[in-house]
C-alpha cells in the first residue's frame, strides 16, 4: 500500500510540474472540458451522439462561412462608401442632363465622354480602395503558416469579394444604361 501511494504522490507531482504553464492548464481543461460533453453526450443520447456531432458541424461550418461573407461584403461597402459621392454625383449630372429640355448630339457625345472618363475615375478609386483594404486584411493572416484552412478561407473570402462586386454591378448598371445618351 505505502507502494501505491509514492506512485500516486509522484504522478501527482509530476503532473503539478506539468502543469505548472498557464497554457498547458487552458490545454487541460478544454480537453476534460470536451470530454466531459462526449461522456455525457453519449449518457443521454446513446448512439444519437453521432448524429448530434453531425449537426453541430453542419452549424459551425454555416457559422464560418457566414462569417467570412460579412467580412468580406463589410470590406466592399467599406470601399464603396469612399466613392459613393463620386459616383451619385456622376448620376446625378447624367439624370439632370436627360431631364433637360434642350439637348444636342454634340452635347450628348460631350456627356458620354465625361460618364466614361467619371466611371474609370471611380473605378480605378474603388479599386486602390478596395485593394488597400484587402492588403489590410491579408496581413492578419500573412503569420499564420499555409495549410487547406487557410488557402480555403482566403479562396472564400475572394469570391464572396467578387460576388458582392457584381452585386452592386447588377444595381448600378441599370440606372447608368438607362442614361438617356445610352438609348
Amino acid at each position: 500500500m505505502n507502494s501505491f501511494k509514492n506512485i500516486v504522490s509522484q504522478i501527482l507531482k509530476e503532473v503539478s510540474e506539468k502543469l505548472s504553464k498557464r497554457k498547458d492548464i487552458v490545454s487541460l481543461i478544454i480537453f476534460i472540458g470536451i470530454a466531459l460533453v462526449f461522456l455525457i453526450s453519449y449518457y443521454f443520447w446513446g448512439n444519437h451522439v453521432v448524429e448530434a456531432m453531425g449537426i453541430t458541424a453542419g452549424i459551425v461550418w454555416v457559422v464560418l462561412i457566414l462569417l467570412i461573407m460579412l467580412i468580406a461584403g463589410f470590406t466592399v461597402l467599406k470601399s464603396l462608401f469612399l466613392f459613393a459621392g463620386e459616383l451619385s454625383l456622376t448620376i446625378f449630372l447624367g439624370q439632370s442632363y436627360c431631364s433637360a429640355q434642350w439637348r444636342s448630339s454634340v452635347s450628348d457625345e460631350a456627356l458620354r465622354d465625361l460618364l466614361v472618363v467619371a466611371f474609370l475615375y471611380i473605378i480605378v478609386s474603388f479599386g486602390r480602395s478596395l485593394w488597400g483594404a484587402l492588403k489590410e486584411y491579408y496581413k492578419r493572416v500573412k503569420k499564420e503558416r499555409w495549410s487547406i484552412a487557410k488557402i480555403f478561407a482566403i479562396l472564400l473570402f475572394l469570391i464572396f469579394i467578387v460576388w458582392f462586386l457584381r452585386e452592386i454591378y447588377l444595381v448600378v448598371s441599370p440606372i447608368i444604361l438607362n442614361l438617356c445618351v445610352y438609348n
